[in-house]
């Protein structure tokens, strides 16, 4: 209920307008977009490697896997029911960054290091002109 809650606050809103991506030199925007891609693997990679680690290895890959799951489905709905143009016009698929979503929702194995990969890979889907800070809100409340 919670996450639903902050969901609902960082809906875009003509009301009150919306931040501007903090855009990188067009020369680096695609370096941000690759990298972005990077530590969400990263992030994935990580979990799974604590979730072999644990006693109970099969149980933990179902729960990343449940947890993946569970952030892609909603993801996609919201993608569809709140169609968003992003801000390089690449397509109507902005809100919320699924990106930032499944980084944080594979943050549990070390919170520290995992919010900090999720905090990044955020930041650097708002430098390449993919998100708007909304959507790295919204993508970031789903995950966690």
């Amino acid at each position: 209920m919670r996450t639903l809650c902050l969901l609902l606050l960082l809906l875009p809103s003509p009301a009150f307008g919306e931040g501007m991506p903090l855009l990188l030199p067009a020369q680096y925007r695609h370096t941000a977009d690759v990298t972005s891609n990077w530590t969400v693997g990263a992030s994935i990679a990580l979990e799974t490697i604590a979730s072999l680690r644990q006693e109970h290895k099969w149980k933990a890959i179902g729960c990343q896997a449940l947890k993946l799951g569970a952030t892609a489905g909603t993801v996609g709905l919201l993608k569809h029911l709140v169609p968003r143009e992003r801000y390089d016009h690449s397509n109507a698929f902005s809100f919320p960054s699924g990106h930032t979503a499944n980084a944080f929702a594979m943050s549990g194995w070390n919170y520290r290091v995992g919010i900090s990969i999720g905090l990044a890979t955020g930041a650097q889907r708002n430098m390449a002109g993919k998100h708007f800070p909304t959507d790295i809100g919204a993508g970031a409340a789903i995950g966690l």
